[in-house]
């Protein structure tokens, strides 16, 4: 799981937001922080469906089941050109992280 949050950290800085990406709003039928209001996290899933689905810039996978059976959702934003090349960043992280500390010399 630690690759996948740093490789979501090392992506998510490069893209600027997609203008047809639809408003947490629009598909909760609220304001995110509205007064008595809170999200599902079956509308939470589904607005990032839906983020996917309209942006180019942001690819959603499916990374496991929660304890209760829900999907785990992992969210890569990013601009094209770096989710062109994520295969490439996940072998840097996952090189990262199988690193050995180094031996000094005697």
């Amino acid at each position: 799981m630690s690759t996948a949050l740093l490789l979501l950290a090392l992506l998510a800085p490069a893209a600027p937001p997609a203008n047809n990406a639809p408003s947490p709003g629009s598909v909760f039928g609220f304001e995110p922080c509205a007064e008595r209001e809170l999200a599902t996290y079956d509308e939470i899933a589904d607005y990032f469906w839906k983020l996917d689905a309209a942006s180019d810039r942001m690819n959603l996978y499916q990374i496991g089941k929660s304890a209760d059976g829900r999907p785990m959702l992992l969210a890569v934003i990013s601009s094209e050109e770096n989710l062109k090349k994520l295969d490439r960043y996940k072998e840097i992280s996952r090189d990262l992280e199988e690193a050995r500390p180094c031996q000094r010399p005697r």
